[in-house]
């Protein structure tokens, strides 16, 4: 999970049990982006949908927001109870924050290849 911010990417510092990021003076939106999945056996039933992470909690500045904030656009599928699933690829409006912290609900697993399969396929 990192934060791209123009063409930076932030890496996150571990602040608790969430995910903290300092973004620089002047951003005015950020992306949320991570590894995807379609997990096939989503609760809602819609399982071709691409999915990133699970955030159960969102602070800009410190300030809780809603997880159904306007604030939260492109990137972010419907909220569901205690959590919102991004696509990977989430906008976040700052608003003039300069500090995002995030809280990640569990979600399953990822598929990752294994080492040096991608070279191998080559």
């Amino acid at each position: 999970v990192c934060l791209r911010v123009g063409r930076r990417l932030l890496r996150p510092q571990r602040s608790g049990l969430g995910l903290r990021f300092l973004v620089p003076p002047g951003a005015r939106s950020v992306r949320l982006v991570s590894r995807t999945c379609i997990h096939a056996d989503m609760q809602d039933g819609d399982t071709g949908r691409r999915h990133g992470v699970a955030v159960s909690a969102l602070l800009l500045d410190r300030q809780a927001i809603d997880l159904a904030d306007s604030r939260l656009g492109a990137g972010w599928h419907t909220p569901a109870p205690g959590l919102r699933w991004t696509d990977g690829d989430a906008r976040i409006a700052l608003c003039g924050a300069r500090e995002i912290l995030l809280m990640l609900a569990p979600s399953g697993p990822y598929w990752a290849e294994p080492r040096g399969f991608a070279a191998r396929a080559a």
